[in-house]
């Protein structure tokens, strides 16, 4: 679906100037009409050379560039019909050393109508009453100030931000341009997008810098950072870049495929760090022993252990909740699901205790529910429900009831429990089929905005699959078409990160495995499709590289590895282990098409997300992890503190989400091997050799 069906991208001098045309139209280029360019920073201040060269031989191309005390060389090589490996070469050409910032710009030469900054910015990030970096410019700057950074007031971001090392893409007019850096630059790299008349310029600069300010924590912001790289009189330095130019296959899609090449240039495999069958037992474990909770007030799971004296323990506030982070049903059909495969009483008997509370203390005559039990604990008695929470809760007491009738205890209590929210949405479905963002337990719609209600439709399906009654699938084929037009056609995906309010990742989850449920269902090729654009925007959220970390961090102590690991969204900018889910859908879209890229992805971020779970023994920052327990925060850039730092926030999801994986994939043996299958590992594409050579940085 995504690959390119057009002729070659070609790179020619077009009056000197290294311009990549298709079909002799012009589409991108290196330097300006008049074959000046800006080829680095001295202060702030950009300093302009003029090409004075070049040849084209053996599809390789040699431009060489010259200005006051300086040359710059680039070697441009083409890997594929639509990806260019570029090699640029500074040579300090005075009698003195300087300290400078490198950069290279890249000129897209048509029309834009999208652009992405994988995991950073979709479009300006303009969805949403979030305070992260929206748009090209800092409008907070460049209202109140003089602007003297390095981008003019232009958002500048570290490398290491985005999920392609350093990386801008720019679509619209029927084209995809990008550019990217070399994955060993990410931590010392930078990017940004500036627009021009006709198109945009995509920037790299080199070393880090973060500019007008540096996003640190949600909606919280630190002065910028302008590193600079200090060349002796005479010494040159070279980095490696990519540009990749491709068709766009659909409206807002050719970054697919841009992922697809990077995918295969930087691959490598993630060792399992544990088998399937340690990975359920430690999620049983950590279920039982740290998140149990059974008292006169409450029954089921706490959502998580934070550091409290020096030790581990139940978060007092904000406590219980059905999906989202708490997964109390998700949790409870586990323990269901154990009974069944391990014959253990006590699994059933904590099941059906925290289903039951739920349900006999949380549910209200209109069939929907409480989402988070502190409201009820409080005395709310109309709190605000999300739909993410209610998805979560009807799906798996949809499950419960059929893990039941395996058990021959029957619970037809729980089939009504899960029936009473589809029936719910199934006649208070948007006149497009949305189905809103915050209902309040009344049943007024409170909010509506968001791909948030996407997660009502997975248990819309399976209420289908059970009863066979149309009106549940009709339902959920509306709710899907209106989304997936809306929000995924526009690649903003929203509001499933409830402690966001912005564009996110695991929005469009739901699209991704109900599109595949859908597909099955109906046999309709039009859900198969979207469940891979989904599949695809989930991807742009995963890391295609590794970043090295200092000895004496988390990240180090615990071999983290960041490649195949996601990130949360564009509100916040650190990795979690959500590929524990994500490879359930992964798994399902390659089994379903054939397609060796799926495999990969969905067991890289699997193994991924196993990193930093603790078998009882993982010790960081002096303090040790129960078993089971596992971050939900890994700090992969400047969040919060230094980079490779985690959140000693041992939340419920992680473990959960691990569970559903396993029960939904149950040929386990699919996970325990690092290689997908014999021929599973590609080799990197030609043409690219790392340069491992360190940056002197000041």
């Amino acid at each position: 679906m995504m690959t390119d069906q057009f002729p070659a991208v070609d790179i020619v001098l077009f009056e000197g100037v290294p311009t990549f045309t298709v079909e002799s139209r012009p589409l991108a280029r290196l330097a300006s009409i008049s074959g000046e360019l800006v080829g680095l920073y001295q202060g702030h201040m950009p300093m302009v050379l003029r090409v004075i060269g070049g040849t084209v031989e053996n599809n390789t191309v040699n431009v060489h560039y010259a200005g006051p005390g300086w040359t710059i060389s680039d070697q441009i090589r083409r890997i594929t019909p639509g990806l260019f490996h570029c090699q640029r070469t500074w040579r300090n050409e005075s009698n003195r050393g300087q300290e400078v910032v490198l950069t290279c710009g890249l000129e897209r030469l048509t029309d834009v109508s999208f652009y992405m900054i994988p995991a950073v910015s979709y479009n300006g990030n303009h969805w949403g009453g979030g305070l992260e970096p929206k748009g090209l410019l800092d409008a907070s700057l460049l209202s109140s100030q003089k602007v003297t950074c390095l981008g003019k007031g232009r958002w500048v971001f570290g490398g290491d931000r985005s999920s392609l090392p350093a990386c801008t893409i720019t679509e619209g007019d029927g084209y995809v341009v990008g550019l990217y850096a070399a994955p060993e630059d990410a931590s010392h790299a930078a990017c940004s997008l500036e627009p021009v008349v006709d198109g945009m310029i995509h920037w790299l600069y080199w070393p880090l810098q973060e500019q007008p300010r540096t996003y640190i924590r949600r909606d919280a912001y630190a002065p910028g950072i302008s590193h600079t790289l200090n060349l002796d009189a005479g010494s040159s330095c070279t980095r490696s870049f990519f540009i990749a130019i491709h068709r766009s296959s659909g409206f807002h899609h050719g970054y697919c495929t841009i992922l697809d090449e990077a995918w295969a240039q930087f691959y490598h495999e993630v060792p399992a760090r544990y088998p399937p069958q340690q990975l359920w037992a430690l999620g049983i474990q950590f279920a039982k022993e740290s998140l149990w909770v059974e008292s006169d007030e409450f029954v089921g799971f706490s959502i998580g252990l934070t550091l409290q004296d020096g030790q581990w323990a139940q978060r007092p506030f904000w406590r219980y909740e059905i999906g989202w982070c708490g997964q109390g049903a998700g949790l409870a059909a586990a323990l269901l699901q154990d009974y069944l495969w391990h014959g253990d009483e006590d699994s059933w008997r904590r099941g059906e205790a925290a289903l039951d509370f739920w349900m006999n203390r949380g549910r209200f005559p209109n069939g929907l529910f409480y989402t988070n039990f502190d409201y009820a604990l409080e005395g709310i008695l109309n709190p605000p429900l999300d739909t993410c929470n209610l998805g979560w809760g009807a799906y798996h007491y949809l499950c419960a009831w059929e893990m039941a009738e395996k058990a021959s205890r029957l619970r037809p209590e729980w089939l009504n429990m899960g029936l009473g929210v589809c029936n719910f949405f199934s006649r208070h479905a948007a006149p497009d089929g949305k189905l809103g963002r915050f209902w309040n337990a009344e049943g007024h719609l409170l909010d509506v905005d968001g791909t948030i209600g996407s997660f009502l439709i997975w248990p819309l399906i399976k209420a289908y699959r059970i009863t066979h009654e149309h009106r549940y699938l009709q339902a959920a084929e509306q709710a899907y078409r209106a989304y997936a037009e809306d929000d995924l056609a526009r690649v903003q995906c929203t509001a499933g990160a409830l402690d966001t309010d912005c564009i996110d990742k695991e929005s469009a989850w739901p699209l991704l495995i109900a599109g595949l449920d859908l597909y099955e269902v109906t046999g309709n090729p039009y859900y198969l499709y979207q469940a891979e654009l989904a599949a695809y925007y989930m991807a742009s959220w995963q890391w295609h590289y590794t970043l090295i970390y200092p000895d004496d961090t988390p990240a180090a102590e615990m071999s983290y590895d960041t490649f195949g690991g996601t990130s949360v969204s564009v509100q916040h900018h650190h990795l979690d282990p959500w590929g524990a889910l994500v490879a359930l859908g992964w798994l399902r879209l390659a089994a379903i098409t054939g397609k060796e890229i799926w495999r990969q992805r969905a067991l890289a971020t699997w193994h991924q997300s196993t990193m930093g779970l603790s078998d009882g023994s993982l010790t960081l920052k002096g303090i040790t992890r129960p078993p089971g327990g596992q971050d939900e925060g890994f700090f992969h850039t400047r969040w919060g503190g230094e980079p490779g730092d985690v959140s000693d926030w041992l939340v419920a999801w992680p473990t959960a989400l691990r569970l559903i994986t396993l029960m939904h994939w149950p040929k386990w043996n699919d996970l325990e091997s690092k290689k997908v299958s014999e021929n599973s590992a590609r080799d990197p594409l030609p043409g690219y050799e790392p340069n491992v050579s360190r940056l002197t940085i000041r």
